[in-house]
């Protein structure tokens, strides 16, 4: 059974390849806030929406010393 993770909540550390090498959840956000956004294909027009706003407001984001990263399942 899968379970939710609500605002708040600590997220269990893992370990995926990224576009920016091979990194663990923990490490990279050590010591700062931060928003992961989950999206299921990487190229629906809604989820590119989203990602081009958090984007745009990345300045706005590091300022707060929120750290946001987006992980998305399509192999494709």
């Amino acid at each position: 059974m899968s379970r939710t993770v609500d605002v708040g909540d600590e997220v269990p550390s893992f370990n995926l390849d990224s576009q920016m090498g091979r990194i663990s959840f923990h490490d990279i956000i050590d010591g700062k806030w931060c928003l992961l956004v989950t999206f299921n294909s990487a190229f629906d027009p809604v989820t590119t929406t989203d990602l081009g706003m958090l984007s745009k407001l990345a300045e706005e984001f590091e300022a707060r010393n929120i750290f946001v990263i987006a992980i998305g399942n399509d192999t494709g």
